[in-house]
């Protein structure tokens, strides 16, 4: 009779095991249901970045090896244009607070239109090796 007792406890230890595997699949399987539901939600609420409007536009010139002004940089913000306040090429790029004349604003507000599509679409784009040999180097930022 002992030996009947030991076998039934067997095997009530091995139902009691087989239970809680059971029960922990069941719990891995909902974690994952409720990851992947959740990593559905966040993606789905993800959208691609349209190309924003500029609200300012940079663009100059600067040399390496040179001796005075090296840098010549404007910014186009609102209605209004300002010229650099460096001497020499650094980032980010430094602007006096006071605009230039409206004539010189309306000699450069074009270039915002007539900015080529490539480029707004495909920014932080290096072309070619800017002053490696001391040739100058020509910055647009937008």
């Amino acid at each position: 009779m002992a030996c009947n007792a030991l076998i039934k406890l067997n095997i009530n230890y091995k139902v009691n095991l087989s239970w809680i595997w059971l029960h922990y699949k069941q719990q891995i399987k909902m974690k994952e249901i409720i990851t992947i539901a959740g990593l559905i939600m966040v993606l789905s609420a993800c959208k691609k970045d349209q190309p924003k409007e500029a609200n300012y536009f940079a663009f100059g010139s600067a040399y390496g090896e040179c001796q005075g002004n090296c840098a010549n940089f404007f910014l186009i913000k609102d209605i209004n244009l300002y010229p650099d306040d460096m001497n020499y090429f650094s980032t980010p790029l430094k602007f006096k607070n006071d605009a230039l004349s409206a004539e010189k604003y309306n000699l450069v507000k074009h270039l915002l239109d007539s900015f080529p599509s490539y480029l707004k679409n495909n920014p932080n784009q290096t072309f070619g090796c800017p002053d490696c040999y001391d040739q100058g180097r020509i910055y647009i930022k937008l």
